[in-house]
């Protein structure tokens, strides 16, 4: 059994370090606990089909990748649309 003549022998301050030390590990575990059920919700989210061919998930953290990946697609398509064309009357002006 558990000898609690332990602690007595023990100053404030040691019972303090172990109560916070024991805190941060029920936190801890708490926490994971939440965010692997974050992270499970999420791959289910990302995995169903019908939210991949819309491009919308439930998942506010996805929609705003695909929002990002979006925005930055079109800035590159653009700078790419901009240079061929740049390209092409550059060229033709030396020819």
């Amino acid at each position: 059994m558990l000898d609690f003549g332990f602690f007595a022998q023990l100053s404030g301050v040691a019972i303090t370090i172990i109560a916070i030390i024991i805190s941060i590990l029920i936190v801890a575990m708490i926490s994971s606990i939440i965010l692997r059920g974050k992270y499970r919700e999420m791959g289910r989210d990302i995995l169903n089909p019908s939210h991949r061919e819309a491009g919308r998930f439930n998942n506010k953290t996805l929609n705003k990748i695909i929002e990002d990946y979006k925005s930055i697609s079109k800035k590159k398509q653009k700078r790419r649309q901009h240079t061929g064309h740049h390209r092409e009357t550059h060229g033709q002006r030396h020819a």
